[in-house]
């Protein structure tokens, strides 16, 4: 039992008592910090951070992952593309915040459910900004233009291109391929064509998957998709599931074509790899095309990590992926 006065408490049980609440207010303190670094990692999207490693492959197309420098650049890049990427989604929120208020899931996300405010949201999208900007200053001139037009192609998709059906998608694409290009240029290497095309084509296809699920998601809350975002009174669940397996279909073509094109050019253990790369590739874009059109709407990420089959083939198409960029890297490279 604890002592009935302050005379009969000896020095260790003082000091044990002191302990005990420095030890709570740590923990408070730890929690009250661990779920605020929670919320802004949901409101800054860091799980969508996966997006700009797109940014690595023009330095693994031309053969120079082994070059330090190359790779710390590109890191810069990659970090540099975080920082703006989340302070448009800032911003988009900002804008979109009475819509998301009204979406059956979006509702949920810290600014549109009052967890964060305005004021702060404001503030770090200037200072993320600004962090953006600095690092582009430091990586040359050619990713500073491409910065730019990113801004652009942004800023025209929050306030104009995201009411317009189909320009929505071609714009959410064209930031890929800005972050393709800025790839190629932090390294200064020549990226064909063709990838590219398979790059925006492969864009399109899961921004259609994605509209797919979110019309999905707002014809079962919602008696007006139209009434959350304008873009649904032309998507809708019957129209895009006539198009995704259409468009799962061309990405395969996309994707394979090239690949026996440069196992024609280039036979070899290179090539024999890549074409091991074309059945994974097939399964996931039908078997993901197969459950979106049968009424998932949990979204990309959810089906991925929630269907087995997708995520062996994904893990199976990077393995074998991995084993081609280290043969290119000590063999064979684009650029001669």
């Amino acid at each position: 039992m604890r002592p009935s006065s302050g005379e009969d408490t000896s020095p260790a049980e003082i000091l044990t008592l002191d302990s005990m609440k420095i030890t709570r207010f740590f923990k408070r303190a730890f929690a009250a910090v661990w779920k605020n670094l929670v919320l802004w990692g949901i409101q800054l999207r860091v799980a969508h951070w996966g997006k700009n490693f797109l940014v690595f492959f023009p330095m693994l197309y031309c053969g120079r992952g082994g070059d330090f420098g190359t790779f710390i650049r590109v890191c810069g890049l990659f970090a540099a593309f975080c920082l703006l990427s989340s302070a448009m989604y800032l911003v988009n929120d900002l804008v979109d915040l009475p819509c998301d208020c009204l979406h059956p899931r979006k509702k949920f996300r810290p600014l549109a459910s009052g967890k964060i405010g305005k004021r702060g949201v404001r503030t770090l999208a200037v200072v993320l900004s600004a962090a953006a900007a600095g690092a582009a200053f430091f990586l040359g001139p050619s990713v500073q233009a491409v910065f730019c037009v990113y801004l652009l192609n942004t800023f025209a998709y929050i306030f104009f291109f995201r009411k317009t059906a189909v320009i929505d998608i071609l714009a959410i694409a064209a930031g890929f391929l800005l972050r393709l290009t800025a790839g190629a240029a932090v390294v200064n290497c020549r990226v064909s064509p063709v990838f590219f095309i398979c790059v925006f084509i492969f864009c399109l296809f899961f921004t259609l998957a994605k509209r797919r699920a979110e019309a999905g998601l707002l014809e079962e809350h919602s008696a007006d998709p139209a009434s959350v975002r304008k873009v649904f009174a032309v998507y809708n669940s019957k129209n895009l599931d006539k198009i995704l397996p259409a468009a799962a279909g061309i990405c395969v073509l996309a994707y394979s074509l090239p690949i026996l094109f440069f196992f024609t050019l280039y036979p070899g253990v290179s090539a024999y790899l890549l074409l091991g790369t074309i059945p994974p590739v097939l399964y996931c874009f039908f078997r993901y095309t197969q459950i979106v059109t049968s009424g998932d709407n949990s979204g990309l990420f959810r089906v991925v990590i929630s269907h087995k089959g997708i995520l062996g083939a994904a893990m199976l198409w990077a393995f074998i992926s991995c084993l081609v960029i280290s043969a290119q890297c000590f063999q064979w490279s684009p650029s001669g």
